[in-house]
């Protein structure tokens, strides 16, 4: 007799063992291959003309600088720049950073450390219905404010952790279980500084994700084993533990797809909330339920600051919720492909949330997928390493960073900083 199930406890449990091994084993393979000949990605490098655009400084000031020796890198102290052949070819963002310090290019009115009178920003990129582009325009937004000079932040805050992989990050085999973001916000929220991890963009830092963050959300709402005797209000503890890496200009938050304890969490420490919605009306309709969950919240938040008679030991926490104020609120429509249809629920997204819509949607382009199959981002290929359509490709990158530039110029008014558009 033919079957079509599992089996016994005891078959289904050997087989999903042997497909998760099997099916790690081949992720590292696939790692290894996409990353060759170093398992770990590789720091990503800019030309000379790159430079130029991300700087908006001429290639020719540049080599004049490096070749009096104005300008000098890490590995060139040891080396006297005599030819051309001495000169680089290649920049790092480290290397860029240092280029902005001399000329004074810096993103923060030239300097490129952000002052002290200026509060980092915390954006949460958050929506109930999956599938609607958190992720991507989370790792894609987080990389280029790093290409622009800003120290950034990603928390990786879904359990699927798939930010942690466009990262090269592979929970279970690069990452074990105790060096997540929980025991931060269950037991000390000092535990942040050690679950913070660099990734291959200098200026851009992760915390990693994986199944263990969904203990989170169940030990968070449970009395019992939230110890909030300790560490007080549940709906606090990641705005606790992020002031304590304050060395960040923006925090970016990459939200699991639910209103669970920690999607809570990320949403309270949040002074900034972008929400991504595909168009089609059941995403449209779930950002609706997006919204009300965000007005519970509030109400939640208002309540605990209006208590007149809360516990002084706590009053630390009072002034935390006082100090929650929403800097930027904006809908981004995602996966935009054109048609009747997507015009018709653009049109009805723009009828309900106004001039919060951002100016420009993120198109439906097949060189995303092409990026993710590399483990990656579309910062991260070069035009000439592009399989297929690259005039499809330079479309999807033109639309990402128009769309990041949008974001990253109302953070700039946030600060009071004056930004025009990236140049690369």
């Amino acid at each position: 007799m033919r079957t079509y199930g599992l089996g016994s406890i005891e078959d289904q449990a050997n087989l999903y063992r042997s497909l998760v091994a099997s099916g790690l084993s081949k992720i590292v393979d696939l790692k290894k291959y996409i990353n060759q000949p170093e398992y770990e990605k590789k720091i990503k490098s800019y030309t000379l003309a790159d430079v130029e655009r991300i700087t908006d400084i001429p290639r020719n000031t540049i080599r004049e600088k490096e070749k009096s020796g104005q300008l000098r890198y890490s590995e060139d102290f040891s080396t006297e720049i005599s030819t051309e052949q001495d000169l680089k070819k290649e920049y790092s963002l480290q290397d860029i950073k240092l280029i902005r310090k001399l000329f004074n290019k810096g993103f923060f009115n030239g300097s490129i450390e952000r002052p002290r009178d200026l509060q980092p920003i915390i954006l949460s990129m958050g929506m109930f219905k999956g599938g609607v582009g958190k992720t991507v325009h989370a790792t894609h937004l987080a990389a280029h404010l790093a290409i622009n000079g800003l120290n950034v932040l990603l928390g990786d805050l879904d359990p699927q952790a798939s930010s942690t992989f466009m990262f090269g990050y592979i929970p279970g085999i690069d990452i074990n279980a105790d060096k997540s973001i929980l025991t931060a916000l269950i037991e000390n929220p000092e535990d942040i500084r050690n679950v913070i991890r660099p990734t291959h963009y200098h200026g851009l830092d992760i915390i990693t994700s994986g199944l263990e963050l969904q203990a989170a959300d169940i030990a968070l709402p449970n009395f019992n084993l939230n110890n909030a005797k300790k560490l007080g209000s549940p709906l606090l503890r990641l705005k606790k533990a992020l002031k304590l890496v304050p060395q960040y200009d923006v925090v970016i938050l990459d939200c699991a797809p639910n209103h669970a304890a920690t999607t809570m969490n990320a949403l309270t420490a949040s002074d900034a909330i972008v929400i991504p919605i595909t168009p089609s009306m059941v995403a449209y309709g779930s950002s609706v339920q997006f919204l009300q969950t965000l007005e519970e919240l509030a109400g939640s938040l208002l309540t605990f600051k209006d208590n007149k008679s809360i516990n002084p030991d706590h009053m630390m926490e009072k002034e935390l919720v006082e100090s929650c104020y929403n800097k930027l609120f904006r809908v981004l429509i995602t996966n935009d492909s054109g048609d009747n249809e997507s015009r018709d629920v653009s049109a009805a997204i723009k009828s309900l949330y106004g001039e919060l819509v951002l100016p420009r949607p993120m198109i439906n382009t097949i060189a995303l997928s092409r990026a993710s199959n590399d483990i990656g981002l579309l910062y991260d290929l070069k035009r000439s390493d592009v399989r297929g359509s690259k005039e499809s490709f330079d479309r999807g990158l033109f639309c990402m960073k128009e769309v990041n530039d949008d974001i990253l110029k109302l953070i700039a008014s946030i600060w009071g900083i004056s930004y025009g558009k990236s140049t690369y």
